[in-house]
């Protein structure tokens, strides 16, 4: 069983979707929680994201804080995106750390 927790700044990504994106991010992070990490993969620097197959791809960043503790820091959609959410999601890892 993998615990979740997110930081205030990923909550409000969150919130800021819509209720279909909020319903399908929180479908795949429950099958996360159940111990599927098929769609976790490593990215950089300590960053991970979660593949969410929807529309043109959503993506949640997070820190593996312990192999059953994720911290959700960040979102983002669409390809195009992918590595400025990256940095982004690096940048708040570093401010958290501080």
């Amino acid at each position: 069983m993998i615990e979740i927790k997110s930081l205030p700044i990923y909550d409000k990504w969150f919130f800021d979707q819509t209720r279909e994106v909020q319903a399908v991010i929180v479908s795949n992070l429950n099958r996360v929680k159940a111990g599927n990490t098929s769609n976790c993969e490593s990215k950089r620097d300590g960053i991970s994201e979660i593949k969410i197959h929807f529309g043109k791809g959503v993506r949640v960043y997070y820190i593996a804080e312990t192999k059953t503790l994720f911290r959700l820091i960040w979102g983002g959609s669409d390809k195009k995106r992918q590595t400025a959410d990256i940095e982004k999601a690096i940048k708040i890892k570093k401010a958290i750390r501080r």
